[in-house]
């Protein structure tokens, strides 16, 4: 049998807050924050050039497309999942801990 699982927060989480905490619990430098502009100006360079040379992928894995679905907020309401008795909770640190876990253990992952 199969089952649907919704994974959500009952408020939303800021991403870049929540990046940190990952990369803290993982030991890891943050992540690289890249002003909104740059990101914008890259990402159109990119179309630009991999347009002009005929690539079938872009140069860099940064697209307006890509930058625009990255900076569209995706609100959902959640009430009702939160109103079932089915609801099993995870604290935001319980969950960092175990997504940084989880990480950690793939193979591909290797610290510097």
């Amino acid at each position: 049998s199969s089952s649907v699982h919704y994974l959500c927060d009952e408020e939303p989480i800021n991403i870049v807050s929540w990046a940190n905490d990952l990369a803290v619990s993982m030991h890891a430098k943050p992540p690289l924050f890249v002003p909104r502009f740059v990101a914008f100006f890259l990402a159109t360079l990119n179309d630009l050039f991999s347009s002009l040379l005929r690539l079938s992928s872009p140069l860099i894995p940064l697209t307006r497309r890509r930058f625009r679905n990255i900076i569209t907020p995706y609100l959902y309401n959640s009430r009702e999942l939160w109103s079932s008795e089915h609801v099993v909770v995870v604290p935001y640190r319980q969950a960092i801990k175990h997504t940084a876990d989880w990480f950690l253990s793939l193979k591909t992952f290797e610290e510097k």
